[in-house]
């Protein structure tokens, strides 16, 4: 005789969903996402190039694959894929709240491994994002002079 309850798998499916959502709203905390939230969150339809899953860096949580950059004229748009959109609505920052430095990562301070750009937010100077170098000059061949970022020296 077994002491499983018929509805025991569910309530573990349930509890499963409940810990991934209640993970998803905390991350939006610890990356700072909440806080752009208060200074740049939109509902209005971004209309401007996008970029689907990519990785970012947001302060110390990765996001890996899930997030969507789009930027036009006027701002830098953050969005989450369905899945992980609680906690962290769609964001549309202005171009001129932006700073952006080139960084490389490097092994035993001395081989680069790879390079990254760090973006900072004017209003929100505790958060930053890290993206890939290739996606920085992908936005800045957008904007045009709008956004550029700080090149770091050749070695």
């Amino acid at each position: 005789m077994s002491n499983w309850e018929p509805g025991y798998p569910y309530l573990i499916f349930l509890h499963s969903i409940l810990a991934f959502l209640f993970l998803i709203k905390i991350a939006s905390y610890i990356s700072g996402w909440n806080n752009l939230a208060k200074l740049y969150q939109t509902q209005e339809k971004f209309e401007g190039r996008k970029w689907f899953s990519q990785r970012i860096g947001f302060r110390s949580a990765d996001y890996g694959r899930v997030v969507i950059i789009g930027v036009n004229n006027t701002g830098l748009f953050l969005g989450m894929q369905l899945f992980f959109k609680l906690g962290h609505p769609d964001l549309v920052i202005p171009l001129r709240e932006l700073s952006g430095k080139e960084t490389a990562f490097r092994l035993f301070g001395k081989i680069k491994l790879h390079k990254y750009v760090k973006v900072t937010f004017e209003s929100a100077p505790g958060v930053y994002i890290t993206m890939a170098k290739s996606l920085a000059d992908s936005i800045e061949e957008v904007v045009g002079n709008r956004w550029k970022y700080e090149r770091l020296q050749q070695d």
